[in-house]
This record gives structure tokens, sequence and C-alpha cells, in this order.
């Protein structure tokens, strides 16, 4: 005769399907601190106060990518990377190694920049205010400020690929290329090593005004755009197919400044380039790679973006690998195939 045991009291019940974390494997404690720590930035300084051994553990996730909001933190930051016992005894320890460091977002005036990319070999996401760039181009040559004599350091090796995000203010649109008389001269390396640059804003897209052939390795360019009044599609066209290397074009659109009018010239635009200078495969969600690699002449494409949530998004690129080309692929494939429905 089958007999039924009664229910376990909710304590004991409670007690057989909790397990504390000592009584986990050492490996499966680790991948979920690992998860964890790559996807909050509070839980990696939460857990860095916990013990020495989870401090190391969480430092590479914590140190990857790093904002810089003010020049008195970019100038704790350097003395971080250069003097961490001076910049704080209490919590100095000898595994501060500023190989972990792999982004940085660097919104300030300050020339700690270039100490930073000096130090940080294998930083290869850099957001920069145009200040910021300013003090790359002086020293990126190994000449000081004035341009007069060498200094001991570069912060840039011939091998360095760079991907760079420019942060403009309004009254920089037009001269954040305007070159001195001392850059043209020196040719600062700091423009061979970019391979990817997006700017957060824009003026004219005259080819005089992005002067695009400063870049020499520029392979990928992310444009603003949301006034076509300001912004000539023409001119753009124009100073794009000057760039020999220039493989990949995205539009984006700023949704909290276009109207819906210039959005769809938008589209349109890339549309007829898209017709005009490439074949568009019919296969959709195609990998960015693949399809620079197979396809001939320029990639055009367009998404969307928002003004007053760039850094979280320059983040989530940074952090997770959310790539404004790859979004741009999946938008325009969803965009154009949604315009072809209707038509």
């Amino acid at each position: 005769m089958l007999s039924i045991l009664p229910p376990l009291p909710y304590n004991q019940l409670v007690e057989r399907r909790t397990t504390s974390m000592a009584e986990l494997p050492t490996e499966l404690v680790y991948e979920i601190l690992r998860v964890a720590a790559e996807s909050s930035t509070e839980f990696c300084l939460t857990l860095a106060l916990v013990s020495s051994w989870a401090r190391r553990l969480i430092l590479p996730h914590l140190c990857s990518t790093v904002v810089v909001k003010s020049n008195d933190s970019s100038s704790k930051f350097t003395l971080f990377l250069t003097r961490p016992k001076a910049y704080n005894p209490s919590v100095y320890s000898p595994d501060v190694r500023t190989d972990l460091v792999r982004s940085i977002w660097f919104e300030t005036s300050s020339y700690h920049i270039v100490d930073v990319l000096f130090m940080c070999s294998r930083i290869k996401q850099v957001a920069v205010s145009k200040e910021g760039f300013d003090w790359l181009r002086r020293y990126s040559g190994g000449w000081d400020q004035a341009g007069m004599k060498k200094v001991s350091r570069s912060p840039h090796s011939e091998d360095r690929n760079l991907q760079m995000f420019l942060l403009l203010k309004k009254s920089q649109l037009n001269v954040w290329t305007r070159t001195n008389a001392s850059d043209t001269h020196l040719h600062p390396p700091i423009y061979r090593q970019i391979i990817d640059l997006r700017l957060s804003d824009c003026g004219s897209y005259a080819p005089h005004k992005l002067n695009l052939p400063l870049f020499p390795r520029l392979t990928r360019f992310a444009i603003p755009f949301y006034d076509s009044g300001i912004h000539s599609l023409a001119e753009l066209k124009n100073s794009v197919e000057g760039h020999a290397g220039l493989e990949v074009l995205v539009l984006v659109m700023v949704q909290d400044w276009i109207s819906e009018e210039d959005r769809c010239a938008a589209v349109s635009w890339v549309r007829g380039m898209r017709d005009g200078s490439l074949a568009l495969e019919d296969g959709e969600g195609e990998d960015l790679d693949s399809t620079v690699v197979a396809g001939s002449g320029l990639q055009v494409y367009c998404v969307e973006s928002r003004s007053d949530t760039i850094r979280q998004e320059w983040e989530a690129d940074a952090r997770f690998g959310w790539t404004i080309w790859s979004r741009a692929v999946d938008y325009t494939t969803q965009v154009l195939s949604a315009n072809r429905g209707l038509s």
C-alpha cells in the first residue's frame, strides 16, 4: 500500500533548497562572480572591498572600461596608474596593472589622456574630447606642446589600432580637423592609428571640413545627421568617396534632434547609396565583417541614436560588444525591408 509522507516543515524545506556559496565548487563561484562583475560596475566596486582574492578577481572587469568625466578624476586615475600606493595606501596591492585597461571615456580637457594612452598599451577604444584629441596630436609625434623639441616618450606605437569616438561641442563642429603648421610638418602618428572614427556631433559635411584624408588607415566612419540645412548629404558623398580606404559609412540619425522629414530623407539617401554603389544582399542579419570582405566599394548603413544617452551607448559597446557597426547592419536591414514592403 502506497504511503504518503507528511510535508516537511517550511524551515527544513528552505534549508534543503538553499546552498551557500561556501558549498559550491570554487570554479563555479569564480564563474558566478565573473558574470556579475561583467554586468555591473557597482557590483565590482562592492566586491573589491570584500577581500584581496575578490579584488584580484574583479579587477580586470573593473578596469577594462574606464569613464573619466572631470579633470579631478583624470588626475586621480593617472596617479592610480603611476603611483597606486600614493593614491591610496590603505588599498594598495601589487596587482594594479595598466594592461587591464582596454577602453576609456575621457571627456575632460586634461592632458592626462596622453599619460593614460602611453601607460595602457592595450587600449583600443577611446572616447575623447576635442581638447584631449589636440593633446594627442601634439604629443603622439614625440614633440612638446609648442612643437619645438623632442619629448622622451610617445603614447602611440606605429602598429597601434584605435577605435576613436570624438566628443565635440557645438563651437568645435567645423574646426575639429583644423591643423596648425607644426601638425602639418610633423604628421602626428595619432592620425595613422585611427581605424574606426565616430563623431558625437558634426557641422558641415564639406570635404575640406571633414578632412578625412588626414586619417590614411580609416576603414569605418560614423557621422551624425539631424539637420538637412546643415548636413548636405551630397557633400558627404563627395567626402567619403574621396577616401580610398574607407569601407563602411554609418549615418547616425540623432533621434532627439532630427525631424521625421529629415529621417525619411536620410533613409532614402542610404537606400540610394546602397543601390548605386553595391548590390544589396538578400540575406538578412548578415555579419558586418563578412559583408565588407565579400562586397566591393563603400558599404553604407544608417542607425538611430540619442544625444542624451551617448555615453551609456558607448559603454554598452565597450563592455558588451554592442557596437554601432553591427547595430547599423541590423537596423538598415530592417528599415529597408519594411520600406520595400510598403512600396
